[in-house]
């Protein structure tokens, strides 16, 4: 394939990843960062909630209250690194397809059969998989988070 082709070819490539780089960022971080931020600030609020009760008289009931909701709060975060984990092979299948579609393109002897594969693509049953399950952990991750609030509020009646 002549130079040119060579180039426009990893121009395309170039161009695609980038937009999955953003479409992928844009779909799944923002989520994962939201529900992070809310499991972990309430973890930090669990922890000053024991340690303002510390040295109160109803100090066992206030600990008994945040104890389970700790953990709840915990189970929250953990969903999400699991999260993060099925963002990332996501990312990494897509892009791992791209860079075959790259190779393949600077292989070919003509332009047509260079550029074909980046125009019709089909949509690869995994990113469906690995999106789903992503989503999966976020909404339980979410459900921790309303969970160990509720438990906090009703260890406090």
């Amino acid at each position: 394939m002549p130079k040119d082709h060579q180039k426009l070819a990893i121009e395309i490539y170039t161009g695609q990843y980038e937009f999955f780089a953003e479409k992928t960022a844009i779909a799944l971080q923002f989520p994962l960062n939201l529900i992070m931020t809310l499991n972990a600030s309430a973890v930090a609020a669990s922890l000053l909630l024991v340690r303002g009760a510390l040295g109160n008289e109803h100090a066992k009931i206030i600990i008994e209250a945040v104890q389970s909701a700790f953990w709840v709060f915990g189970g929250g975060i953990v969903c999400v690194l699991i999260a993060s984990w099925f963002q990332w092979k996501l990312y990494s299948k897509m892009m791992h397809r791209k860079r075959q579609l790259l190779e393949s393109a600077i292989d070919a002897t003509d332009f047509k059969t260079a550029i074909l594969p980046f125009i019709n693509e089909p949509t690869p049953k995994t990113k469906t998989y690995f999106q789903g399950w992503c989503f999966f952990f976020i909404f339980v991750s979410f459900i921790c988070f309303l969970i160990g609030v509720y438990l906090i509020g009703d260890g406090f009646k």
